[in-house]
């Protein structure tokens, strides 16, 4: 079987998720890239609840066929109605809706193809089902919340991707749940928007790449609010540490911890401290496989920082940085470390970068397969590079881990 994901805004770091989450849960696969927005996966079964599991994904989907790209463009509305293909995009439901999304190399003028598509095909699907309607998106795809909010999952969210001289149409089975993701990052008990929050989806794209498991021990030695400890649980990681030399940040992380407990149906257990990562021994949690965390950004920015400004930050996160190589690498069972470090686009066109080296015994993940796909995305230093466009700091994520 061949299944579809819908990318985010940061799509290399979408694909790398996507292919550790994978790989993680024993799912033995084959990922393909179609474009800066769509990846295949063809595996023999997929979880039904994978899109739960990612945070870089916005959709999920079956393929349904592929079909020569001019052959398509002569004819969608009889291919789009061949007996073969409605099996493929609809179930037995007496009413359905159905939604069209271009992706890939769209030929030119094709956008303004698909509302006349769209009307000459809902004429023809009035004669299979009593009521047809046909959800018109104001953006050239169609988002999840318009999925959610009109049903579409119950009827047809259809992409069409133009790839190689082919078009792959798809149906969407599941989207992103942007509710519980959005709730957990504005409706939590505790937020400090001086910390420098580290968005829920990004924490979770970490957690996934660190590849740990249910059986894992996962350590968040600057635990800050405790947003890669809660998606780290709702992942199945049931044995969490966190740990923070600020004692409010402490604090926060344990209400949220249990704040979100309440609300889901998963269990773990969090052990919560305060403890400063340069006094940290491996005696303390020698039970630890994973250390995932995020590097303090410092004070909040209101504009691009002068060299000098940022030299300052550097040298306050290089300590902090060669601080958690020394603890993580010192644990006995630590198999992987994944950490944001901050960098800055400075005022006079250059980007500061916290200087580092890669610990004896353990290896930075690079990525060459995908990342020739997404180049942007890819630091000078083979990290993946997660900014904003309104923001004056970013986030290189890296992956070390440890040599086989």
């Amino acid at each position: 079987m061949i299944y579809a994901f819908q990318l985010g805004r940061e799509p290399l770091l979408s694909v790398m998720e996507l292919d550790a989450a994978c790989r993680a849960r024993g799912i033995i696969s084959t990922l393909t890239v179609l474009n800066e927005s769509v990846a295949l996966v063809e595996a023999e079964d997929m979880p039904n609840n994978i899109i739960d599991m990612l945070g870089g994904s916005i959709k999920f989907g079956r393929l349904i066929e592929i079909i020569d790209s001019a052959q398509f463009m002569d004819d969608a509305l009889s291919i789009l109605s061949a007996e073969t293909f409605l099996q493929g995009a609809f179930s037995d439901e007496e009413s359905v809706a159905f939604a069209f999304s271009a992706f890939g190399d769209v030929p030119s003028g094709f956008h303004k193809r698909l509302k006349p598509l769209a009307i000459s095909w809902k004429k023809f699907l009035k004669s299979r089902f009593r009521h047809v309607r046909f959800v018109e998106s104001k953006d050239e795809t169609t988002s999840s919340v318009t999925v959610s909010r009109n049903k579409l999952l119950r009827g047809c969210d259809l992409w069409i991707v133009f790839s190689n001289e082919q078009v792959y149409t798809i149906k969407t089975l599941d989207v992103q749940d942007y509710r519980s993701f959005s709730d957990r990052d504005f409706g939590r008990p505790r937020r400090n928007a001086k910390n420098g929050m580290l968005p829920p989806k990004l924490a979770r794209i970490m957690v996934n790449l660190s590849g740990a498991n249910p059986s894992s021990v996962l350590h968040d030695p600057f635990v800050g609010s405790g947003t890669i400890l809660q998606e780290a649980g709702l992942l199945g990681i049931q044995n969490l540490i966190g740990t923070d030399i600020n004692s409010q940040n402490v604090s926060d992380a344990h209400d949220n911890l249990e704040w979100l407990q309440e609300r889901t149906d998963k269990r773990w257990t969090a052990r919560v401290a305060q403890a400063d990562i340069q006094k940290l021994t491996p005696s303390a949690y020698s039970d630890v496989t994973h250390v995932v965390a995020e590097i303090d950004l410092g004070d909040p920015l209101t504009k691009k920082a002068t060299a000098r400004e940022v030299l300052n930050r550097i040298t306050e996160a290089e300590q902090l940085t060669q601080a958690l190589f020394a603890y993580a690498t010192s644990l006995p069972r630590c198999a992987s470390i994944v950490v944001a470090l901050p960098f800055w686009p400075q005022n006079d066109g250059k980007i500061g970068r916290v200087p580092y080296t890669i610990p004896a015994g353990f290896t930075q993940l690079k990525d060459e397969q995908y990342a020739k796909a997404f180049p942007r995305e890819l630091s000078p230093r083979g990290g993946f590079d997660y900014i904003r466009p309104d923001q004056f700091v970013g986030r290189e994520i890296m992956v070390i881990n440890k040599s086989k």
